[in-house]
């Protein structure tokens, strides 16, 4: 009798993606490859980074700051963070974790030779020690552990994720699947850091590399912010957040500093100082972030949302957006730049809700010139960008 080979399924543990309506290009997966980055969950990820050729795209330092504000968004934990380069301990290894944490990992600048006995040794001494890990993280909070190394390196981490044959014939992992991630090396990712930071390409300059732009575009923004919150006579007109939530350590400053920017621009904009009541209570358990009086018309409420703790970033702003008009107010929802960039998919969601609500505005701030703009122009702009780049072909591991 003859036997017929028995076809091997799939493997098991595939991603499932979440899904989202179609409202354009992700300014996320146009950058990075994958739109996973962006995640509300309770459990950690393993991120396989690959580097680009090119080492003026170098983007551990974007994918860094985009993993800050998508933990920051998801969680209220304190975060912990640690960047691995050149030297890697046992102690190290053992402390090595993604749970709470963005624990980043260059296998590239550890300091061993390439081909030598001992580097194929710490590849295998990693590998073990990364399934370890991995193995460990059901039990961790949500966070990331990132692998940033070149195709050769990660080739060597990718095979505890080979599959096993079952007794069926079916392929599957005992862990699960890694994102993967990579960088679109083209210059229009220096033009989509400034977008993303609320600022424009000229403020950024003839930056060298995309560790220079980034850098450069986070001193920018924290600098305006600190001058914003600093600034002594705004702060005659603030009050301390009545927001139990918006007072707590890891948000206080981001919206107090976005408060007292949109205060200034209101004040440009010509509203009285007389007509401004910052954290003005207006029901037993409702507190507005900045109340703004024009002569008898008294409601338009002004909400600065960081979105920090929001979990998924559509609830939070809906409720309160619902919460305000069902109150009478007229509202302006402002959202910084950088959430409202690699949230984007989720607020043209929320901005296509309320388009043909008259009552409803939602803004950003153009962090060059302290100016509202209108969320979906600075949707728009990431968009155009966003097309411009070439697909970054990886899809996540599964």
């Amino acid at each position: 009798m003859k036997l017929e080979a028995r076809r091997l399924e799939e493997p098991q543990l595939r991603q499932i993606e979440v899904a989202v309506q179609e409202t354009g290009v992700d300014p996320l997966e146009a950058l990075f490859g994958t739109p996973r980055l962006r995640v509300y969950s309770e459990r950690p990820f393993l991120i396989l980074a690959r580097k680009p050729r090119d080492p003026r795209y170098d983007y551990i330092e974007l994918l860094k700051r985009v993993l800050r504000e998508v933990y920051r968004v998801s969680w209220r934990a304190p975060l912990y963070s640690q960047h691995i380069a050149r030297r890697l301990t046992e102690y190290q290894l053992a402390m090595m974790r993604a749970g709470m944490t963005i624990y980043v990992l260059d296998l590239d600048e550890l300091g061993v030779e390439e081909g030598s006995v001992d580097k194929i040794t710490a590849s295998s001494h990693l590998a073990r020690s990364l399934e370890d890990r991995v193995r460990e993280a059901y039990a961790q909070g949500f966070g990331f552990l990132v692998v940033y190394a070149s195709q050769p390196a990660l080739k060597a981490i990718e095979r505890i994720w080979e599959p096993r044959i079952g007794s069926r014939g079916m392929l599957y992992t005992r862990l699960p699947p890694p994102l993967e991630t990579s960088i679109v090396e083209d210059d229009t990712v220096f033009e989509m850091v400034a977008a993303m930071y609320g600022l424009s390409s000229d403020d950024l300059g003839e930056a060298s590399s995309l560790v220079d732009a980034v850098m450069m575009a986070e001193h920018r923004y924290y600098s305006y912010l600190e001058s914003m919150a600093s600034d002594p006579t705004l702060a005659l007109l603030a009050r301390p957040a009545g927001d139990e939530e918006e007072a707590r350590p890891e948000e206080g400053f981001m919206h107090y500093a976005f408060k007292m920017a949109v205060l200034s621009y209101l004040l440009e904009a010509g509203f009285d100082e007389s007509g401004l009541a910052v954290e003005e209570r207006v029901a037993s358990a409702v507190t507005v972030d900045i109340l703004a009086r024009r002569g008898w018309y008294s409601k338009l409420a002004v909400e600065v949302e960081t979105l920090y703790g929001s979990g998924n970033p559509v609830a939070r702003l809906s409720s309160v957006i619902r919460d305000r008009l069902a109150m009478g107010y007229r509202v302006w929802l402002v959202v910084p730049p950088l959430q409202a960039s690699i949230y984007a998919p989720h607020l043209r969601v929320l901005a296509g809700k309320y388009a043909g609500v008259e009552n409803v505005e939602i803004y950003t701030l153009d962090m060059s010139t302290g100016s509202l703009v209108p969320l979906k122009e600075h949707l728009d702009r990431l968009e155009r960008l966003a097309a411009k780049l070439p697909r970054a072909g990886l899809a996540d591991k599964g």
